[in-house]
């Protein structure tokens, strides 16, 4: 699921105001992502979340990103915060290569990318650059946590995904020099961008390649924090959430 809406959000606190107009020069407004992943491994489940926070009008990277997982065997948590130019890192993770660590980065940060392309797509950055990949897949990969070198892409689509047919549709390619994943998101040229779907790459030491890959089953504009009773339950099956 992705689930995108604005937000006004505090520059000093990073969080979310409670009375914007209360708050003047401090109040920012953002593009909120959320993107929640569920799925099982056998026995037991995985949940996933990852928010996103980039400013609208400032033309600034994400101020700020966070990540968790939880599943049967513990729980992670990383959040990234935007302050003078780079990003201040927090890990906190159940395993012992990892445990509690704080650190800083100067680098963009792949999970940025989303909310770009929903803004306009010409504010990606393209080219290579240093990179953080994205935080979820790092749960997975364990590598130390670290900015790698990347190139970002940005291509005319070769084919149609989710009803729209390919000449609609642009691609985003993240590749990483080193680091083992590969991300395309097809989305459409056209405002307001939206999200075809999109295919993630994890390159295996044997060489072979694991492909995940999302297509668009529905889409809802909706003021959804209003849509909180059980009456509410059959958007779950427009959205095709429920079987």
């Amino acid at each position: 699921m992705l689930i995108f809406v604005a937000e006004d959000f505090s520059r000093q606190k990073q969080v979310k105001l409670d009375d914007p107009q209360q708050n003047g020069d401090d109040a920012q407004k953002v593009l909120k992502l959320n993107m929640t992943k569920k799925f099982l491994t056998g026995l037991y489940p995985y949940s996933m979340m990852l928010s996103t926070f980039t400013p609208v009008y400032d033309k600034v990277p994400a101020v700020k990103i966070t990540g968790s997982v939880q599943e049967w065997c513990g729980h992670t948590f990383t959040q990234l915060n935007q302050q003078a130019g780079q990003y201040q890192v927090q890990l906190h993770s159940y395993f012992e290569q990892e445990g509690d660590r704080q650190l800083q980065l100067d680098a963009r940060a792949e999970d940025d990318i989303w909310n770009l392309i929903r803004l306009n797509p010409k504010e990606v950055p393209t080219g290579r650059l240093r990179l953080i990949p994205a935080l979820l897949d790092q749960r997975f990969t364990h590598i130390p946590f670290a900015a790698h070198d990347a190139t970002i892409t940005l291509t005319p689509a070769k084919q149609a995904m989710a009803g729209f047919a390919a000449a609609r549709l642009s691609v985003c390619t993240v590749l990483y020099a080193s680091y083992p994943r590969e991300l395309r998101i097809f989305f459409t040229k056209d405002f307001p961008y939206e999200i075809a779907g999109w295919e993630e790459v994890r390159k295996l030491e044997s060489g072979k390649q694991e492909v995940s890959s999302a297509t668009r089953k529905a889409v809802l504009l909706q003021d959804y924090w209003t849509k909180n009773g059980n009456e509410f339950l059959p958007l779950r099956k427009e959205l095709k959430l429920m079987e």
